[in-house]
């Protein structure tokens, strides 16, 4: 349960900065839509939930992009299952068919890509993705299928889980990756393959990792959350996404 003070940052933090809606698109999909003050061929941002789902939580990150001038996209890729904790969520997608799990999952970011880039409000050519914890994960295995965005930013993904759905191949990821770990987070040996192959793939590939914080330290509302390595941690995004526009 959601403490009662974050849940009053949140209420303060989005108490109308940008505007938001929820939104049907593609072929039935749901999500989250956040404008900045701004949107006049603004950049977007298309971002990919935790375990929590399109939460309040996620919400707010979504929120801190659309103050920086984006446009941001969040897709339910729970498909509207609403899972009340992050346990059911992964019992919920442990459940569901691997191969077909991937297909849907994929075309939602397909469709969910397709419906940022012909909204008039939004520069088609400056799209970025951007996801965290499972998210994360998913948004690195879709740069490794060639999605066509700007670039991947992966906030603390989860290895074991991404070689769990096929080879860690960045060859075909033609666009630049971000990614931040947490000093403590476990899979140590998978994590620095994984860095491994993004910087021996492209030279453009960052990779941070943040000194004395356990996993969660960039989401605001987690109990893990470290207010100076999370604010570092955005200050890096912004300005690799603006790098590479």
């Amino acid at each position: 349960m959601m403490k009662p003070i974050w849940a009053a940052v949140i209420a303060l933090m989005m108490a109308g900065a940008a505007n938001a809606s929820e939104i049907t698109f593609g072929r039935g999909e749901t999500g989250h839509l956040f404008f900045p003050q701004d949107a006049d061929d603004a950049p977007a941002v298309l971002l990919l939930h935790d375990w929590s789902g399109p939460s309040e939580k996620m919400q707010l990150e979504a929120q801190r992009f659309a103050d920086q001038g984006y446009v941001v996209l969040m897709p339910d890729m729970f498909a509207g299952k609403s899972p009340a904790t992050p346990e059911a969520a992964r019992a919920l997608m442990m459940h569901e068919d691997i191969d077909a799990q991937r297909i849907r999952l994929k075309r939602t970011i397909t469709d969910a890509l397709t419906y940022l880039s012909v909204r008039p409000s939004v520069d088609a050519d400056d799209i970025a993705l951007v996801g965290f914890d499972f998210g994360a994960t998913v948004a690195l295995k879709a740069g490794m299928e060639g999605l066509n965005v700007d670039a991947v930013v992966a906030f603390e993904p989860l290895p074991n889980l991404l070689a769990k759905v096929g080879p860690v191949d960045f060859e075909n990821a033609d666009m630049p990756i971000l990614t931040h770990f947490a000093e403590t987070q476990e899979d140590g040996a998978p994590i620095q393959f994984l860095e491994q192959e993004l910087v021996a793939q492209n030279k453009a590939n960052k990779v941070y990792h943040y000194p004395i914080v356990d996993p969660g330290f960039s989401i605001t509302t987690d109990g893990q959350y470290d207010a100076v390595a999370a604010k570092l941690a955005r200050k890096r995004t912004l300005d690799f996404l603006d790098k590479n526009r």
